[in-house]
């Protein structure tokens, strides 16, 4: 019914993430996933995480594959 599909669309709305917070999350962690856990992707923010951590110390090439996988996720944010 009507009331049904109001009820369903409030309650998405309320549980919607605040892109403003995404974006401010990808810009000061995004490195290291940090708006990944924030929209519950656990499994793919860990895993930029410890790629980050674990290879960062060899020339930088943590930074270098987190970075591009930063800028592929600026994109996909919204």
């Amino acid at each position: 019914s009507n009331q049904e599909l109001l009820l369903v669309n409030s309650e998405v709305e309320k549980n919607s993430k605040n892109t403003l917070v995404a974006y401010l999350l990808w810009w000061f962690t995004g490195f290291m996933g940090g708006h990944r856990y924030y929209f519950g992707k656990t499994g793919s923010a860990v895993a930029m995480t410890l790629i980050f951590w674990l290879t960062v110390w060899f020339f930088g090439l943590g930074f270098i594959i987190t970075g591009i996988w930063m800028l592929v996720d600026v994109f996909q944010i919204s």
